[in-house]
């Protein structure tokens, strides 16, 4: 749930004992590093009391896919949320974000703003997941992550801009 609230800028509302506090959703997961008993910025003793969502035009029209290794609940090997709002053939606004490919889930603002205020064409999809994942750094065995992920970016913007009618060829 966490990849598709935070391509849509939820933030989560919390109770702590010096007050109610608030963490935008994208900071609120840690990255890996010298404190695995961390996990998220949360202060300690917080109780989470809401999520919010704001509107987004693009949440109209969204999707979220998730690849994984067996047909079950299990932890996605990629996935990626995505909602576009193309008018007059102009990519409005983009939301991208990929989960299972960091430690965290991934918002790719770089591929959003490839998009962003052009037409939306399969060399400018293909061109936005290049630009995204072009200073990615695999671990040893799960570099094919990285083709993965480029080609669910692509799918998944590419069936979003099929539904709106506003793909062109060229």
């Amino acid at each position: 749930m966490a990849v598709p609230l935070i391509a849509f800028d939820a933030v989560v509302r919390y109770e702590a004992l010096d007050g109610p506090g608030a963490i935008p959703l994208s900071e609120f997961y840690l990255p890996v590093g010298d404190r695995p008993d961390r996990e998220t910025a949360l202060p300690d003793g917080a109780l989470i009391t809401a999520v919010t969502v704001p509107a987004v035009k693009a949440a109209g029209r969204s999707r979220y896919r998730k690849v994984r290794e067996r047909a079950s609940y299990a932890f996605a090997t990629v996935s990626v949320a995505a909602a576009l709002d193309v008018r007059d053939g102009v990519v409005q606004d983009v939301r991208l974000a990929l989960g299972g490919v960091a430690s965290r889930p991934w918002r790719a603002r770089l591929a959003e703003s490839a998009l962003r205020g052009g037409p939306l064409t399969a060399e400018r999809i293909s061109a936005a997941a290049d630009v995204e994942l072009a200073a990615a750094e695999p671990l040893r065995d799960n570099a094919y992550k990285v083709t993965l992920a480029r080609n669910l970016i692509e799918a998944v913007v590419t069936e979003l801009a099929a539904d709106t009618g506003e793909e062109s060829n060229g």
